[in-house]
């Protein structure tokens, strides 16, 4: 925290017209108010009476003036950071801040600052290069990209939790086909065994820790799972990871080792366990973009079907760009191979996407489309064909800030997926959505 502190208090300098203004340009007896209170949280902060600063910084949050207002939401999120240890609450008015000002430089620095803090290094990242998106004088250019190398997770532990509400047209997947065309003839499908609405509650919470060994290198384990629950609870979906392995930082670069082992449920039936290891590493191309490879290694056990048992290997390569402060993008492409030992399950999927994000004042907006095409190396024994899908997918989002409650803001979230398949067991339309809470900031 030293280095960072000493580092804002020079780029503060640097900034000059950048940094916020101490606005007391008002008529005289707002002037005189406005003053004293800010004199007041100054001195009570020099005497560690930290009720009293943010007392004073809240009231200066009433104040008609936006200038006043907005300094005042500064110095109260560094108090509530800094002094009380409230990381979360400080990001959240800095968020608020960036909001109404998005080209607030110093502002978005130390929000980076704070989700570094937090343990959200990827976000902090991305913040800093919504920073450089925008036109930054070369001295002050030349502190954020000290910055960038000096940016380190300083939280050696944190958690995360979202719930939503989730309807869904087709909560299995499935065709709505009545009828199955095999080898044997056309079966008839059953209700249970076709396209099936519900709507159901989505729960999904991760929490990490990573103590740091040195200024490279560092341990990382992280937990997680997600919950689907449905008034019928044959279709519960229900998986938990854990994983843990070293990471190492160099040269602004991140590599990260885990071995991994999670399981899942469906309908509170056992019905996958895997195990195996992970790859990822992150690299800025330049200011504004950031390369992302991803590899993984998994032997899958199926609990319900032995054909479909074997190694999974998968990887991904991402670009991703900000255009501005407040809009940016990502490019993906993916490939994945299932080698099972049924040559009807074993499958090649390769696939892409397109991601575009932008803030709106205090909503965000987060549109996404994808394509994947798998092939399954030889038909299963009751279909004439080998499985060929191809399936799209797009999806909308929004969160909104301005109904922040207790650190929580309220998103929702649409999805369209169609599957087209040679085989009508995997050929399925859906359509789902979330109404949820997730952080803030």
């Amino acid at each position: 925290m030293i280095v960072f502190r000493y580092l804002f208090v020079v780029l503060s300098l640097a900034l000059g017209a950048f940094a916020l203004p101490l606005a007391v340009a008002q008529e005289s007896q707002v002037q005189v108010t406005a003053a004293q209170l800010f004199e007041i949280a100054d001195t009570a902060l020099a005497q560690n009476d930290f009720d009293t600063a943010e007392a004073a910084y809240r009231a200066l949050l009433e104040d008609p003036d936006a200038e006043i207002r907005t300094e005042a939401r500064f110095r109260l999120a560094l108090l509530l950071a800094d002094k009380r240890g409230q990381l979360e609450g400080g990001a959240i008015e800095l968020r608020r801040i960036l909001d109404d000002r998005p080209d607030a430089t110093r502002v978005r620095l130390e929000l980076a600052r704070l989700l570094a803090g937090v343990g959200r290094t990827e976000d902090a990242e991305r913040e800093l290069r919504r920073v450089q998106a925008g036109a930054l004088p070369p001295d002050v250019a030349r502190f954020v990209a000290f910055f960038s190398d000096a940016l380190r997770s300083e939280r050696s532990y944190g958690a995360s939790i979202e719930l939503a509400l989730a309807p869904d047209s087709n909560i299995s997947r499935a065709t709505r086909s009545e009828t199955l065309g095999t080898t044997l003839g056309d079966f008839t499908l059953d209700e249970d065994a076709r396209e099936k609405s519900g709507v159901g509650l989505s729960f999904k919470q991760q929490a990490f820790w990573r103590p740091r060994l040195s200024d490279t290198f560092a341990l990382l384990g992280r937990i997680s799972a997600s919950e689907i629950l449905y008034r019928d609870s044959d279709f519960n979906d229900i998986s938990a990871a854990f994983q843990l392995g070293p990471e190492f930082q160099f040269d602004r670069k991140t590599l990260s080792l885990a071995g991994v082992y999670s399981r899942r449920w469906f309908g509170g039936e056992d019905l996958s366990r895997s195990w195996g290891a992970t790859a990822n590493f992150a690299s800025p191309l330049n200011a504004v973009t950031q390369l992302r490879i991803d590899g993984s290694a998994f032997r899958n056990d199926d609990r319900r079907n032995d054909s479909q048992d074997g190694d999974i290997y998968s990887g991904g390569l991402s670009l991703e760009r900000s255009f501005s402060p407040t809009m940016g993008g990502a490019l993906q492409v993916t490939a994945s191979r299932l080698d099972a030992k049924d040559p009807g399950y074993a499958t090649t999927t390769i696939g892409g996407g397109l991601i575009g994000f932008q803030d709106f004042g205090r909503t965000s907006f987060v549109v996404s489309a994808n394509y994947a095409h798998l092939e399954a190396d030889g038909r299963l024994f009751l279909f004439p064909k080998v499985r060929i899908d191809d399936r799209y997918t797009l999806s909308a989002g929004a969160t909104f800030r301005d109904l922040t409650y207790m650190g929580f803001a309220p998103f929702v979230r649409a999805t369209y997926e169609r599957s087209a398949s040679t085989v009508g067991l995997y050929e399925y339309d859906r359509v789902s959505s979330e109404f949820g809470a997730t952080h803030a900031f």
